[in-house]
């Protein structure tokens, strides 16, 4: 279950992208977006990598002048398609590791998912304006005399929130029973997720260049997948084992 949520997570991701550079296309009449991506991409990714990278938004913005709007748009539904398919697996997951019957009709069960999925779009969509504009809104600020902390820990902090928002509904209401401890649950698998996407941030630059690069990257995206989904699913039941030892240690 697992490989299935990293999998669906995989092309949910893939089809946000091509809608954020569909929306660059729509607001970049200029080079400077473009130059302000490019040297993002470069601070982030290997050499070889960030020109990959940089060569296929220059080209796909080309590509799209005109387009923007209906890329968009396709580009989202296939997102919500494929972010509900992996919330849907994660609902089932939970079920089934927590021995609760299926009591909700198929409808149901999706309809929740899409909902779920929507809330953690909204974190995702936030991440991506704040990779990108994040800089510019910080430059515009301190030229107003405002002095603001770096975006990204404010993003960072904001985004954190609102992904244990997320995961708490997904965790008290995404089955028919609760799970037990929902809102601990939903902190801890927070943290954890927080430490894993740092922790892929640090490796992808020191992948160094060709071939290793290319893999290597594509590797840390599907491992992070990975662990994402399996952290999601077995965290509630950790959490009820080390609530269990605790109560029985005391007693």
């Amino acid at each position: 279950m697992s490989g299935a949520i990293a999998y669906n997570v995989f092309f949910a991701l893939v089809p946000l992208a091509f809608a954020a550079v569909a929306g660059l296309s729509m607001l970049a009449a200029g080079t400077d977006v473009l130059a302000w991506l490019e040297g993002l991409v470069a601070e982030g990714l290997p050499s070889e990598i960030a020109d990959f990278v940089s060569g296929s938004v220059s080209d796909s913005l080309e590509a799209l002048t005109g387009m923007g709007t209906v890329v968009v748009v396709l580009s989202l539904l296939v997102a919500l398609w494929s972010g509900s398919r992996a919330v849907y697996a994660v609902q089932k997951s939970l079920r089934l590791i927590e021995g609760v019957e299926k009591r909700r009709a198929y409808w149901q069960a999706r309809g929740l998912g899409i909902l779920f999925t929507l809330g953690a779009g909204v974190a995702l969509v936030v991440a991506y304006v704040v990779l990108l504009f994040g800089g510019w809104v910080v430059e515009v600020l301190d030229r107003a005399g405002l002095e603001v902390a770096p975006v990204t820990t404010i993003s960072g902090f904001v985004i954190a929130i609102w992904a244990a928002g997320v995961l708490f509904a997904i965790y008290r209401w995404g089955i028919s029973v609760p799970v037990p401890r929902p809102l601990v649950s939903a902190v801890t698998v927070t943290a954890a997720l927080v430490f894993v996407t740092w922790l892929g941030a640090i490796l992808v630059p020191t992948l160094g260049g060709g071939t290793v690069a290319a893999l290597g990257t594509v590797g840390v995206i599907l491992v992070w997948s990975y662990v994402v989904g399996f952290v999601v699913i077995v965290t509630p039941t950790a959490v009820a084992t080390v609530e269990m030892i605790i109560r029985g240690s005391r007693s």
